[in-house]
This record gives C-alpha cells, structure tokens and sequence, in this order.
C-alpha cells in the first residue's frame, strides 16, 4: 500500500500511530529534527517505545541541519539504549576541509518490516496547519507499507549497510562511528517503484541518468515541482528540447523561499526556459518545500532539489512511482498548488528591474555550491 501526503498534520499523525504499533525496530533518518512541540511529541513516543516496549530505536541527523538540537537531543536518550548518529557534526575548522559543504539531506523512516516513509518533509512544525495555519510549509511525503510487497523485505535487509563519515555524540566529545544504518539501492518492485539512495558519486550519478530519462520519454506533459530551482546546463537543454517537441513542461518554483540567493540564481535562467515555450510559475502564497516531477509516464518523488547541491553534492533518497492513484492525486494537487501560484510570462519578465538582474547573474555565478 502506498499513500502520499501534501500535509504535514496528515504525514505526523500516521507517524505517530506508525511508532506506536511499532513492535521490533524504528530507524529515523532526517536532515532536520527540530525538536520543538512536534519533534518533542514523536521523540518522546520513541523514547517509551524504546524503556517500555524495548523497540530498537536508531536515528541519524546531519550535523547543520540539526545542530541546534543536537544536545537537547543527545540529553534526551542518554539513559537509554537509543543510538543517535551524526553526518558530519559542525565544527568551525571543518570550513577549511574538502568535502564539508556535501550534507546527508535525505528524509527516511523504517518501521519493523512493514512500513517504510521517505518526500521531502523534515521533522519541523512549520509543515503544521495546526500550528502555522495558512503560513505553513507546502511539501510532499511518501509511506509505503508492505505487506503485498514481498521485495520490500529485500530492502531492509539486502542492501547493504555501510554509512561512511558518522559522527557518535557522547558526553565526552565526537568520535569516528561507523554505526550500521541502512542504505538502499535501486531497486525495481514488480514494475511499482524504484527506489535511488545517492549516497556517493556513482549512485548520484544512477539517479541523474535516470532522472534525464524519465523527462526524455515524456511525450504529452511534465511537471517539475522544487522548492530550490537551479537546474545544470544539460538538465536546462533538455527541458527546452521537450518543450519544443510539443511537451507540456511547466516548473513550479517558490516565490515566497527561505533560501533567497538560490531563488535568485534560479531566476537567472527563466528567459531562456520562457523563449522555448516553457511555463514557469512562482508559489507565492507561503513557502514551497515539495519535491516532485510528473509525467505520463509516473511519478518521482524524494528529497533532491532540482540544483547542484542535489545533483552533486548532498546524500539523497527519491523514489519513481507508476501508481495510478498516487499520479492522480498528484495531479489534483498540482492544481491546487497552482491556485496559490502566480505564472512568470515573458513579456512581464522583461521588465524587472537591474538590481534584480545583477543580484540573479552573480548567484548563478556561485551555483556550484547552492
């Protein structure tokens, strides 16, 4: 079974209920865990699931990501049995190493052998109407339950385990700790879903090959959703190459962003997308956060941005899914998201001002390391 969210109170609540029926183990794997009212709300169901239930419980945060919450965290599971891990902790001499800018930006909860989340949603009250009403994160989240799918035990079990680069925070400072967390590969479920875990260069490389593939075979529509839209030279001929065959491509982008230069770099290449026939559209309601590239031919959904960061640099996890149900629920969000979205036409476009201009042209410049 697979279920989709584009809310966040909808994406927590089953969580919540996931690990509380949890009977053997749980591992939590976020770029962000803020530990605020719903961060605190979920930690402390995994901490009686782990004293009460004995529930093995593992969780792996980044090191900037979840810097701020890193002691109350550590504080939190330290007379447990709990395992935290850290990708790459923060330390101001780490600015000077090669490789530092590179963050493990992938969203992923196992469940015992049942169940299985990954999208673009961090654990943080902004994805919250509850809490954040009209003004919340707009973002996508997948769950994957299996238990039709008989390969989905391959994929908790099968893959291999082999984080490199974590960080073990104990009272007495870091240590180098290899702890075993899973990884998992590509992997093909009865023609359903695919699943790319680009944790290196060459599994990076697998998901942009197939990523350009996907969009060369789309023949009617394509539909990019990205919060982050800063798209390399090949990704950019491409999409203007399907746009001239007579592809529907539209981009939806945020216009309302919490990363304001890399709105700007992106902003950077609408002329040339716009001139090929290309639809852009900026959501400008509140902040877009989703992940998500649809066709004809399927969906993709995960935590790759469409930039460089995602493509080359960060640990990413995406998932390609032919569920008809997911697509067309999909499809029935995209308009919903369109209704807060306003679209960039070329004539209008002309006219923006110079410093808007100059300010696009030197974040592009830097868009290698966005």
């Amino acid at each position: 079974m697979i279920q989709i969210y584009f809310e966040g109170d909808n994406f927590f609540e089953q969580l919540k209920s996931d690990i509380i029926n949890a009977q053997k183990y749980i591992f939590i794997e976020f770029y962000i865990f803020q530990l605020e009212a719903i961060g605190k709300e979920i930690l402390n169901l995994l901490l009686e699931k782990n004293v009460n239930d004995k529930v093995e419980i593992k969780i792996l945060v980044d090191g900037i990501g979840t810097r701020d919450y890193l002691e109350v965290l550590m504080q939190s599971v330290k007379n447990t049995s709990i395992d935290v891990a850290v990708y790459k902790p923060f330390y101001y001499r780490m600015l000077f190493k090669s490789g530092y800018h590179r963050r493990n930006h992938r969203k992923l909860i196992l469940i015992d052998d049942q169940i299985m989340y990954t999208g673009g949603m961090n654990i943080k009250d902004v994805f919250s109407k509850k809490l954040f009403g009209n003004e919340r994160w707009r973002d996508t989240m997948l769950r994957i339950q299996n238990k039709l799918d008989e390969e989905i035990r391959r994929i908790f079990f099968q893959a291999k385990l082999d984080f490199i680069g974590l960080w073990r925070i104990t009272q007495k400072g870091f240590y180098f700790f290899p702890k075993l967390i899973p990884i998992i590969h590509a992997l093909k479920n009865n023609k359903k879903y695919l699943i790319f875990s680009s944790i290196n260069k060459k599994r990076r490389t697998l998901f942009r090959k197939f990523y350009y593939d996907f969009i060369n075979k789309s023949k009617n529509f394509l539909y990019i959703a990205t919060p982050y839209f800063v798209p390399p030279i090949k990704l950019i001929r491409l999409l203007k190459k399907k746009a001239i065959e007579g592809v529907d491509v539209r981009i939806l982008t945020a216009g309302n962003t919490d990363v304001w230069f890399a709105r700007q770099a992106g902003r950077a290449v609408y002329s040339t997308l716009l001139r090929s026939g290309i639809k852009i559209y900026e959501f400008h309601t509140r902040i877009f956060h989703a992940k998500q590239t649809l066709s004809e031919n399927g969906l993709i959904v995960g935590s790759s941005n469409m930039d460089y960061r995602s493509f080359l640099h960060n640990m990413e996890i995406d998932i390609y899914l032919s569920n008809e149900k997911i697509i067309w629920d999909t499809l029935y969000q995209w308009e919903k998201d369109l209704l807060e979205s306003h679209q960039i036409h070329l004539k209008d476009w002309k006219k923006r001002g110079l410093l808007e201009k100059i300010t696009e042209k030197f974040a592009y410049a830097l868009r290698y390391y966005l």
